[in-house]
């Protein structure tokens, strides 16, 4: 993305925190998911949830929980990169959406070596129900992918798909609802 880009991504996004803030707005749906984790991880204000094997979330196979002593000190959401789940095969998070519409999704990701598994050799997509989010997608340094995805069912799909002979990873997610104004 080069510099005219992120000016847009950063204006988008102090806007979208401005009418959030500004306005009183409470998310009805908002789900902050710490994967790989089997305790609460705080950023911030915010507590991410783990997405341990009693998750209600994570509906198809469980993966691999991986975890790492190093972190990322560039990064003010590093406790999120000290964990993450491994897919060798396709598997789903499912979040019940109470309000249809426009949806944020953000997903992070940070590659380390855990358990014979080094992320940064991981070839993955990412899907809703409508939309690849993300096609033979690999990472090498700590990441946050953003998308706003217009949810017109009761529940949205992410969806992880490993690539021929390689495996999936993720170390967050969160998936908020919008104001309609924006």
């Amino acid at each position: 993305m080069g510099p005219i880009g992120w000016k847009v991504l950063i204006w988008n996004l102090w806007v979208l925190s401005f009418v959030c803030f500004s306005s009183g707005f409470t998310p009805v749906d908002n789900y902050l998911i710490d994967c790989g984790s089997s305790t609460n991880t705080t950023v911030g204000s915010r507590v991410f949830l783990p997405d341990n094997s009693g998750s209600k979330f994570l509906s198809t196979p469980k993966g691999v929980p991986a975890s790492t002593t190093v972190s990322v000190s560039s990064s003010e959401d590093s406790p999120l990169y000290q964990t993450a789940r491994i897919f060798d095969q396709l598997s789903k998070y499912s979040f019940p959406i109470g309000q249809a519409g426009r949806h944020w999704i953000r997903l992070y990701f940070y590659p380390f070596v855990s358990g014979g598994y080094d992320m940064k050799k991981a070839s993955f997509g990412v899907s809703t129900q409508s939309r690849v989010l993300l096609n033979s997608f690999s990472v090498s340094r700590d990441l946050v992918k953003e998308f706003s995805v217009n949810v017109t069912s009761d529940t949205l799909d992410l969806t992880f798909i490993p690539s021929t002979n390689s495996f999936a990873f993720i170390n967050a997610i969160e998936v908020v609802s919008v104001p309609d104004e924006l």
